[in-house]
């Protein structure tokens, strides 16, 4: 199982550098293998031994066919030359293609991943999982997402058998958040295993090799949303899928997809939200029967106003992303191209029941119904026109429920249809592969804001979960083992959904009779803490808003202090100067006769010394002196300068 990890890396590795045809990547492979074990020639009887050979060295489960494309694709490399019976190998070509030399960092880089996944399960939540289980369930986690992509293929999982455990569920769930915690801690790690998913996706692309994915387009072919993909878009599971999808739609516009939704998938968006606002946070939900979306917008703390916004808003989401909403064409216009659509909801209905067992098609019949309608809706619209691939579709039913899209697959067997005609049904992974497959550039950051939606999604509590956690808390309530409000927390609190799985580790078999109690207990746990952490966070706000203030207060005090010594210094300067004035005035009448005296007559030098002390005399016997004008005069100025500043910083101010 090491290996197949490692394999998946190399893929993802070796991508950016053969992105041509997805094929290409698999040659270094082929030319690996025959390097290192010098197999010199290849009998055309003898393609299940090399098939053996590659999975032992590569942990990677090729099928007759996809073998057979590599090695023919192996020849325009030259690695490979066909004769008569047998392929023969170029030996130079195949020591220029080996890899096994750059291995090491591979398989270093996934040491350090699992041996992280291994301590993050001890020490967060206290298990002990082997390195050979930790390795199975990294696999084991990609090969469930493995019927995304190969519904519309006969072929087995590229991921060789798994030996699940009875605590698959806990450690997968533990994986999820250790992949969430890498994110944030180890980035390079998450790139990894990210790395690890993607080349998952693309090593499974070589299975649809029957189907030609190669050169495939979306441009023309009208795209018909199911529903949960426009609860998605509009942010029914939270933001991270609705960027993701955001994205996921306008790469399909950018290749000249049309998009658009039948009239009833969008009545059923409707309903999903109408009835979302009246039960989201009534104590007495039953998630069993509940939508999708109900489910998530209570595990999310959503409110009966914020969904009614989102209701207000979702036409002018349709028309921002260009999704038409269309009538299903009626039955008498297309009477030759209707398909058995009881034979249809039969097989919906068993396939469903197979993913889970305590499926009630009582309570899904509406939904169950509008499936079938939107699958038949496509074959009539199809009419006489039998695609083999998705440029010549012309019209496609896209969903993210594999199931359904896997329940065309067993119609089309059952009532013989061409299995090289491309299903009604597609999902919107496939359909994505087959533009990552011919956009490389974009692949890998797509994948990655969609591998970390999955991961987010994941760590929520499924509907088995939230219906043992109501009903237990129901009969506490009732056997007044808890009180009102405690069940108002268990039943309505957003965090008891984070904590149901936190405690079970999303695992249904895990959940006992204790599990609302240890639930209930964590709840009032985070809520003492968040008020704590609340308390602790507003006091330190305040202790900045007052260090602030102080540094203000202070700084206002500088500034005031180097003003008033700048207003003293002007008002100084002009009592002073007046003082001078005053003086000259006085003494002035004294000083300027004498040159008169000294020419014409001493008598108008003594009339004016008289003058001028009469003049002295009454004004110092008025109470003038030099310090009371300078103090008058000071105190003058003082103001006027002080005003002037204030009025140019409400000027400053108000522009």
């Amino acid at each position: 199982m090491d290996r197949t990890l490692i394999s998946f890396s190399l893929v993802s590795s070796l991508w950016a550098r053969y992105n041509k045809d997805y094929l290409d990547i698999f040659v270094p492979f082929i030319a690996t293998l025959l390097y290192k074990h010098t197999i010199t020639e290849i009998k055309e009887d003898q393609i299940k031994i090399l098939r053996d050979y590659f999975y032992k060295e590569f942990g990677l489960n090729i099928p007759h066919h996809p073998m057979v494309s590599l090695l023919n694709k192996s020849k325009k490399f030259g690695l490979l030359k066909r004769e008569r019976g047998f392929f023969r190998t170029d030996m130079k070509t195949a020591e220029s293609l080996d890899f096994s030399k750059d291995e090491t960092i591979f398989l270093s880089k996934k040491n350090k991943l699992i041996n992280s996944y291994i301590h993050f399960a001890l020490k967060k939540y206290n298990l002990n999982i082997s390195i050979e289980i930790a390795s199975d369930i990294f696999l084991g986690l990609l090969k469930d997402h493995d019927i995304d992509i190969l519904f519309a293929s006969n072929n087995q999982s590229i991921i060789p058998q798994i030996n699940y455990t009875e605590k698959n569920n806990q450690y997968t769930y533990v994986l999820y958040r250790f992949t969430l915690y890498i994110l944030g801690n180890e980035p390079e790690l998450y790139d990894y295993f990210n790395e690890i998913a993607f080349g998952h996706i693309i090593s499974s692309t070589i299975l649809l090799e029957n189907i030609g994915i190669k050169n495939e387009t979306v441009s023309g072919c009208k795209l018909f949303l199911d529903t949960p993909i426009i609860l998605y878009l509009i942010g029914v599971n939270g933001d991270e899928y609705s960027v993701v999808y955001q994205e996921y739609l306008k790469n399909l516009r950018d290749n000249n997809a049309k998009l658009s939704i039948f009239r009833h998938n969008y009545e059923e968006v409707n309903e999903a939200l109408e009835n979302s606002i009246t039960w989201v946070n009534k104590p007495d939900f039953d998630p069993r029967k509940a939508s999708r979306a109900t489910l998530s917008f209570r595990q999310q703390g959503f409110d009966e106003f914020k969904i009614k916004n989102i209701l207000l808003q979702l036409d002018d989401i349709l028309t921002k992303n260009e999704i038409c909403i269309e009538e299903k064409p009626v039955y008498l216009e297309n009477k030759r191209h209707q398909i058995d659509e009881q034979s249809l909801t039969n097989i919906i209905e068993t396939m469903y029941k197979e993913r889970d067992s305590t499926f009630d098609k009582t309570l899904h019949t509406r939904r169950i119904g509008r499936d079938v309608d939107s699958i038949a809706a496509i074959y009539r619209l199809r009419k006489k026109n039998i695609p083999k691939h998705l440029k010549r579709a012309k019209y496609c039913f896209v969903t993210t429920n594999s199931s359904l899209a896997l329940a065309n697959v067993k119609y089309n067997k059952k009532h013989s249809i061409s299995k090289y005609e491309l299903l009604a049904c597609l999902t919107d992974v496939f359909v994505g592969t087959i533009l990552w497959i011919n956009s490389p550039k974009i692949a890998k950051l797509e994948y990655r804001d969609k591998f970390l939606a999955d991961c987010y999604h994941s760590i929520k509590p499924d509907a088995v979960l939230e219906k043992k956690l109501l009903y237990e808390a129901k009969e506490l309530l009732n056997s007044n083992k808890i009180i009102e409000k405690d069940y108002l927390l268990l039943t309505t609190s957003y965090l008891s959904s984070d904590l149901l799985s936190e405690v079970t580790l999303g695992d249904p078999n895990a959940f006992t009779g204790k599990t609302p109690l240890e639930v209930l207990e964590k709840i009032k746990e985070d809520i003492k803490r968040e008020e704590k952490e609340k308390h602790i966070k507003t006091k330190k706000e305040l202790e900045k808003s007052r260090v602030k203030i102080n540094e203000i207060q202070k700084d206002n005090k500088r500034k005031d202090i180097a003003l008033e010594l700048l207003i003293h210094e002007k008002s100084h300067k002009k009592a002073i100067f007046s003082n001078i004035r005053h003086g000259l005035l006085i003494f002035l009448p004294i000083v300027l006769p004498i040159p008169f005296s000294i020419l014409f007559s001493p008598f108008v030098l003594i009339v004016s010394v008289i003058a001028t002390t009469i003049s002295a005399y009454y004004s110092f016997k008025k109470g003038f002196t030099f310090k009371k004008n300078y103090s008058l005069k000071y105190k003058i100025h003082f103001n006027k300068y002080k005003d002037e500043y204030f009025r140019k910083e409400i000027d400053k101010k108000n522009n």
